[in-house]
């Protein structure tokens, strides 16, 4: 597998985007696309077939106002390929309400077909297996848990741990984790403290990626952040757009 990391920043960063993952193998993950999405994912792909599929961890705009934008541009673009959008209860109902609002005839043009996936139990798309656990957020969040042979990849989404969280994420060798806060976050997010502290019964860990960070902390705690690979088994990277990562077990 490798990750693509879209957009890095919290909702309301001006510069690194919306936290968003492409993942990729012989399928192509899209993993949430909030509101400064379309143009960083479009910079890295034009091919609009290459994603077979989008997961959608929650119901909050940086997370899922570039949807409309992404539908209209593959359109556009003659995108055959039916798109499977995987979410939680209800994320057919709150799309459609979002993209008929960003633009009507969307839905009535489209191309090729879009199947939605309404689930948070363990499931099986193409080759890979998805598990999820809910974090605490103020929104109804699922992480997701990614695995292909013996890889595994945790993805937060939004919010702190959660003993499910937890739980989920213990078989994972990298993880991407939101860290609003470098030791105090606002209540709904967690801090890189918490992340690392957990991290470290993680046994197979070998990369945790801390994205999601607060605007202003990510400048004023820099040096702080930089300092924690000097005591850490595991290594701890704090990616910008359009870094890659290659997964190996």
């Amino acid at each position: 597998m490798e990750v693509t990391f879209i957009g890095v920043g919290e909702a309301f960063e001006p510069q690194l985007g919306n936290s968003s993952y492409l993942i990729q193998s012989e399928s192509c993950l899209l993993v949430d696309c909030g509101y400064a999405v379309p143009a960083n994912l479009f910079s890295t792909t034009d091919d609009p077939n290459v994603i077979d599929a989008i997961y959608i961890t929650h119901f909050h705009a940086d997370h899922t106002f570039g949807i409309p934008a992404v539908l209209n541009r593959w359109n556009e673009d003659d995108r055959e390929k039916p798109l499977a959008i995987i979410g939680q209860h209800g994320v057919q109902k709150y799309l459609n309400e979002i993209i008929d609002l960003g633009y009507s005839s969307c839905r009535k043009r489209l191309k090729y077909e879009v199947r939605y996936i309404e689930t948070v139990e363990d499931c099986v798309f193409n080759e890979w297996n998805f598990s999820f656990a809910k974090t605490d957020h103020g929104k109804s969040n699922y992480a997701i848990r990614i695995t292909e042979g013996n890889v595994s990849l945790g993805i937060s989404g939004d919010g702190g741990l959660t003993d499910d969280t937890r739980s989920l994420f213990q078989p994972c060798q990298y993880l991407i984790h939101e860290a609003f806060g470098f030791e105090e976050a606002m209540k709904g997010h967690t801090t890189a403290r918490e992340v690392i502290e957990y991290a470290h019964t993680m046994p197979e860990l070998k990369l945790l990626a801390l994205v999601h960070l607060q605007r202003d902390e990510r400048i004023s705690r820099t040096t702080d952040y930089q300092k924690i690979n000097e005591s850490e088994t595991f290594e701890v990277t704090i990616p910008s757009p359009g870094d890659v990562i290659t997964l190996a077990g």
